[in-house]
């Protein structure tokens, strides 16, 4: 009898498992198959509110989820990529708002090693557009491009009637026509007749065919990225969107012009934020803070310090502007928008630097010593112990706000449309994976956070592990 129970309740149980078995199978079935998995991260999805994940599941060239490990990890099939980020950070592609094409298509085509998933490039002809084209299209390695043809103005019928067309055709595609790039150049005071009597009338703010191709452009939807050189460029440039803004009161559509610096300046944030302009910096690899001579710049200057019996030498920099003092203060008021535009291929993990590490560096006026001034005189100086605050994560507002300007609002200003930009399900799948949390990191150890891994378009162009990584910063 007792052995009859046995066995009845081992039937049982067995019974129970294989019908425990079939359910979770039919659940496993139901479930989509996932092409991409990155998981053991801090995914920053672009949304500052979005609660805190773990992982990222790809399906296609799409998001399909975003949560926890075990969320993602049940969604697993064999023939899945799978991303461990080893606690690093997940976050939306970096952008890079303006890079000049001639002589970097070499460069372009090695972007994902940066993070880089999509591109402001600058081309100078329809010809270029379709070489790059064909570079960014690849089927293992595509690079999503939002191109600026540069532009003369006036336009001819003819050329408007051909880029009219190819912004039109490639307007889903990885590669498409996206603005027109002109160059902002202040035309001569026309000087005052000797005999008259009359005021001198100020030139217009650019050349009235100029002036009247923009507006058209304007009303048709184009967006104009406008670079400037100087400040006095700067401020033209302004004075033009205010008028095209003035002038085409009918246009309801969101405008998505964008003013290019060649260098940082000071910037009037006001303005900025009323005519609801995009401004892009160039990153600091390609710059020294403000505008430099370096043919100008001092010579380095020894001193001799004494250290008990022994002369040290200390030879101080050559005064150039730090990279990481800004010309403005970051974060920049409500309504303004920055992103970065480096003109070269540069690492965006720089920008990021760049923006923290001016938003925490001291305040100094003209005259206030610096240990390099103090070295030059010939002063003693004892190194500074790290402090609490030197090792302490950076403020995680502040994280963000760099975040955003480097992918978020980067997207935006190349016509995202909510299609890619933030990590989100339903959106495109450009993300990259860093070595280390930066929203654990202290601002000196920022750059400790190195490329793992990219993924364009639901496909993984990048992995550190088998690829060449970029060079050190």
């Amino acid at each position: 009898m007792a052995a009859r129970l046995t066995a009845f309740l081992v039937a049982i149980i067995v019974g129970i498992s294989v019908v425990a078995g079939l359910i979770v199978g039919a659940q496993r079935e139901a479930e989509p198959a996932v092409d991409v998995l990155v998981y053991n991260g801090r995914v920053y999805t672009g949304d500052p509110n979005a609660p805190i994940a773990e992982a990222v599941a790809i399906r296609g060239n799409r998001i399909l989820k975003i949560g926890s490990n075990r969320e993602i990890k049940r969604l697993r099939r064999n023939a899945a990529t799978v991303i461990d980020a080893h606690g690093g950070s997940i976050l939306p592609g970096f952008a890079d708002t303006y890079v000049v094409v001639p002589g970097q298509a070499d460069a372009i085509a090695g972007i994902h090693r940066l993070g880089l998933t999509s591109v402001g490039a600058v081309v100078d002809d329809l010809k270029s557009l379709d070489a790059l084209a064909a570079l960014a299209t690849t089927a293992d390695r595509p690079i999503r491009i939002a191109a600026a043809l540069k532009t003369t103005l006036p336009l001819t019928g003819a050329i408007r009637r051909d880029i009219d067309a190819r912004r039109t055709q490639g307007a889903t595609a990885l590669v498409r026509l996206d603005a027109l790039a002109i160059d902002v150049v202040l035309p001569g005071p026309k000087p005052a007749r000797p005999t008259s009597s009359r005021r001198p009338v100020p030139p217009p703010l650019l050349p009235n065919d100029q002036q009247q191709a923009l507006l058209e452009l304007d009303r048709a939807g184009w967006p104009l990225v406008l670079h400037v050189d100087d400040e006095r460029e700067l401020s033209v440039a302004l004075d033009v969107i205010a008028r095209l803004i003035e002038t085409n009161t009918a246009l309801t559509a969101p405008r998505r012009h964008r003013v290019v610096l060649a260098h940082p300046m000071s910037l009037d944030t006001a303005r900025l934020a009323t005519l609801g302009l995009t401004v892009a910096m160039p990153l600091p690899a390609t710059w020294t803070g403000v505008a430099v001579d370096p043919a100008a710049a001092p010579a380095p200057v020894a001193s001799t310090a004494a250290a008990g019996d022994t002369a040290v030498t200390a030879t101080a920099p050559a005064t150039v502007a730090d990279p990481a003092i800004l010309p403005f203060s970051f974060p920049l008021p409500e309504g303004v928008r920055l992103v970065m535009g480096s003109e070269i291929v540069a690492d965006p993990r720089l920008g990021l630097q760049a923006l923290i590490g001016g938003a925490l560096a001291p305040a100094t006026t003209p005259g206030t010593a610096t240990p390099a001034t103090d070295a030059a005189a010939g002063a003693e100086s004892t190194p500074m112990a790290d402090t609490d605050a030197d090792a302490a994560p950076v403020d995680r507002q502040l994280v963000i706000g760099a975040l955003a300007t480097l992918t978020t609002a980067a997207a935006n200003a190349l016509g995202a449309h909510a299609e890619w930009g933030t990590l989100e399900p339903g959106r495109l799948a450009d993300l990259v994976v860093l070595s280390a949390d930066l929203f654990e990191l202290p601002a000196s150890h920022l750059l400790d956070a190195v490329v793992i891994a990219t993924v364009v378009d639901g496909k993984v162009v990048y992995d550190r592990d088998t690829d060449t990584p970029p060079p050190t910063p």
